[in-house]
């Protein structure tokens, strides 16, 4: 599967949905008060990047589990 974690979700953990007016998928923001993103800025939403990816792969097992139909778990009882 995929991968759908992107600077966007990175930017709105760190600076909330309300901090800015556009951000693409690679972590470029039009901020609503205007600034220029700073390096700062830039290495803090890379590290966040990187944390939900750190996140996202290490539940995968998760979203790999196969359950049985609901019939099959009713007829097992």
């Amino acid at each position: 599967m995929l991968n759908p974690t992107s600077k966007i979700d990175a930017v709105q953990a760190l600076y909330g949905k309300d901090s800015y007016n556009y951000c693409d998928g690679n972590g470029v923001v039009q901020w609503k008060d205007g600034h220029e993103t700073t390096e700062a800025e830039t290495i803090a939403i890379t590290a966040k990047y990187a944390e939900l990816l750190v996140k996202f792969d290490a539940t995968q097992y998760q979203r790999d589990r196969q359950y049985p139909s609901v019939g099959d778990q009713l007829d097992m009882m």
